[in-house]
């Protein structure tokens, strides 16, 4: 593999609510991503990677600190890093990189000592509904009301702002380009090395896309997901829950066949700046000494599960992730991993790959040596956990807040994350256990759709009681330990 002694420059492109199996790098059977599919064949591509949370800020917080969102206490999308947490773009950036951020934030606050102004050198912020910065170009104040509209109207009329529109401008003033543009427009005069967090705010709802894309793929042709059926009578209530305040169980299918259409519309139209994006760096010389990670904060269900967006719950659609490293000049190129990984792994890996200490506290551990084709140990079992405190809201509390407009927009609500679930996944399993006592089994080879609830089976108890004793050990291991406590002076006896 090449091997350079320089610090590579970093490119970290994370995308929003990007299920893996809406790829066809992940079995998606409509999907094509030629410029993904590129970069995975050059580079090192990863088939089972699991974000820490199924919601934006924790796992971006915990994917920034390398720490567990029980730990940096960013466990819902309400709470942002805390003033005494530390990210790895700040451990970059007291290492001498210039550090940049070009899209959507929804992790770092606005003001104080971590706020994202006072962490990166360079920044451009672009939202779900257009750029955070007033602009005066009135064809983007328009691009922008139109979004606050689909938001809006979607809310009221369907609970979740899901339903497809066609975004009627060019593709070039919506948020997916401009964010890219913003990370091209760094690039032309970026100092080496730098680190640039290229965060494109979609698939995200609201499902909406210019065209072509809004027209790539028709509806009456797409499959819908082979667990959309799926019977949720026997699994914890919150799914049921979640489901009849999504409004799904009484949604015609041809309008999830929309969403689904204009899903994929938004991936290709991803994949194109991903691909103009690459290219840039080939064609400026960049491409041999910079790394770029792709991925996105957590999943989405677009109907699998016979759910929409997102919820309080840890099946595969939410937190099975995609995630392609690429570095023709850093990285040894042409793997496919088939480890189980945990996405929080990426801050130590990029401060190893970069040459900066891996800070105390930090909880994930590095694959850096997998990357270069070196020996690596890969994890046994993944962890993964969702939910704030509080006591989960029942169904028929539900309903009374559904005929109150209560439930509009459901999962910004703070009362749909109540209730905390930890999950354990080994290449086999996966096993959640609620705090309320509900609990989930699959069977991920004989059931990888997740459709069958185990957890009731006499044969497996003494299986789920080592389970539950491993996310005891688990929770107990990663109590946080900072801040470090000082070094116990010798007693002295006189």
């Amino acid at each position: 593999m090449p091997g350079s002694n320089d610090r590579p420059n970093v490119i970290f492109l994370m995308t929003d609510a990007l299920r893996a199996t809406a790829l066809g790098l992940y079995g998606n059977r409509d999907v094509r991503t030629p410029h993904l599919e590129r970069m995975a064949d050059e580079g090192c591509f990863f088939e089972w990677t699991y974000c820490p949370n199924p919601s934006c800020v924790p796992s971006r917080c915990a994917v920034l600190t390398g720490r567990y969102p029980h730990t940096c206490r960013s466990r819902v999308n309400f709470v942002l890093l805390q003033p005494e947490e530390r990210t790895f773009p700040e451990d970059l950036r007291d290492a001498g990189y210039q550090v940049a951020h070009s899209g959507k934030n929804h992790a770092y606050p606005y003001s104080g000592r971590n706020s994202l102004n006072e962490v990166f050198d360079w920044v451009y912020e672009v939202s779900h509904t257009g750029p955070v910065a007033p602009n005066p170009d009135p064809e983007i104040t328009a691009y922008k009301r139109f979004l606050r509209r689909v938001f809006h109207d979607d809310v009221i009329h369907l609970g979740e702002p899901w339903y497809p529109a066609t975004t009627p401008f060019r593709k070039e003033i919506c948020s997916t380009y401009l964010t890219v543009d913003g990370a091209l427009s760094y690039l032309s005069s970026a100092r080496e090395p730098f680190f640039l967090h290229c965060s494109i705010p979609e698939p995200h709802t609201p499902y909406t896309a210019p065209e072509p894309y809004a027209s790539m793929y028709d509806p009456q042709a797409i499959e819908l997901p082979d667990n959309f059926h799926d019977d949720l009578t026997k699994k914890p209530t919150y799914q049921q829950i979640t489901q009849v305040v999504q409004r799904m169980d009484t949604e015609p299918e041809a309008h999830i066949r929309e969403g689904l259409a204009m899903y994929y519309g938004m991936i290709n139209f991803i994949d194109d700046q991903v691909g103009r994006l690459l290219d840039y760096l080939r064609t400026s010389g960049l491409a041999e000494r910079t790394i770029v990670i792709f991925t996105t904060d957590h999943g989405e269900y677009v109907g699998e599960h016979g759910m929409i967006s997102k919820a309080n719950q840890l099946y595969d659609s939410l937190m099975r992730v995609p995630l392609i490293v690429w570095g023709p000049g850093h990285i040894n190129g042409g793997q496919r991993v088939d480890h189980l990984m945990e996405q929080i792994d990426l801050a130590p890996t990029i401060l190893e790959l970069c040459g900066v200490p891996i800070p105390h506290g930090m909880q994930a551990r590095s694959f850096a040596s997998l990357l270069r084709g070196e020996e690596y140990q890969p994890r046994e079992v993944v962890f993964a956990e969702s939910g704030m405190e509080g006591e989960p809201t029942n169904m028929e509390t539900a309903l009374e807040l559904m005929e109150k407009q209560e439930t509009l927009g459901w999962g910004g609500r703070p009362y749909s994350w109540r209730g905390r679930v930890k999950m354990l996944r080994t290449r086999r399993w996966k096993y959640c256990y609620y705090l309320d006592g509900q609990q989930e089994l699959y069977d991920m080879q004989e059931d990888p759709l997740e459709m069958t609830n185990l957890a009731d089976r006499p044969e497996h108890q003494s299986m789920i009681h080592d389970f539950q004793r491993q996310l005891l050990n688990w929770c107990i291991a990663t109590e946080d330990t900072v801040p470090v406590w000082p070094p116990v002076q010798p007693l002295r006896l006189h």
